[in-house]
């Protein structure tokens, strides 16, 4: 069984990534082992308590390499064995009218990637989460709200939201690139 470590929680565009990696390499059995931080990836990996590990590198939009990821990789031990390259979108939810909507909860990250249509909101406070799962969480949570969440995310079934508003990230090509690492056998 090949353990993966990956940024969690399940569903997260690093999760996507793992399910990607895995698709290319159907031979392989896997246990998922989603991790808190991008540095804890790098710790289980040199641990030796996984065998691989999935990790953001850089995203086409904001046109900056991930600052936890470059560390990681100059303090640890790992090698590169693959690169993944996956489509990044964003949608609106809110279960509230526009003109209701006094929060919306969202990544720092995601907002960066969606400040063109932020600005319809400057009235509304924004909320920063964890994850954008997280984001996605804490809409069933409150009331007049909104949330900014992967696309991907989204059941068939949108009737619960009033409001639902796909593809809002400022770049409609935007993308993100993941490595796969191991480690090495050479240390640092």
């Amino acid at each position: 069984m090949t353990k993966i470590a990956v940024l969690g929680p399940k569903d997260t565009f690093s999760d996507v990534a793992v399910q990607k990696y895995l698709s290319a390499h159907s031979y392989l059995r896997s246990q998922i082992m989603y991790q808190k931080t991008i540095r804890l990836v790098f710790e289980e990996l040199s641990a030796g308590n996984c065998d691989l590990g999935v990790v953001p590198i850089k995203n086409s939009s904001m046109q900056e390499k991930v600052p936890m990821t470059c560390d990681g990789l100059e303090k640890f031990s790992v090698d590169i064995i693959e690169e993944l390259i996956l489509p990044v979108q964003y949608s609106f939810l809110s279960k509230c009218e526009r003109g209701q909507i006094k929060k919306i909860f969202v990544h720092p990250v995601a907002q960066q990637q969606c400040l063109s249509f932020l600005r319809e909101y400057q009235y509304s406070e924004i909320v920063y989460t964890d994850s954008n799962m997280d984001s996605f969480n804490k809409l069933s949570e409150h009331s007049c709200c909104a949330a900014i969440v992967p696309c991907h995310i989204l059941d068939e079934d949108e009737t619960d939201y009033k409001l639902c508003v796909r593809n809002i990230a400022d770049d409609p090509n935007n993308n993100t690139r993941f490595i796969v690492l191991k480690k090495s056998n050479e240390a640092k």
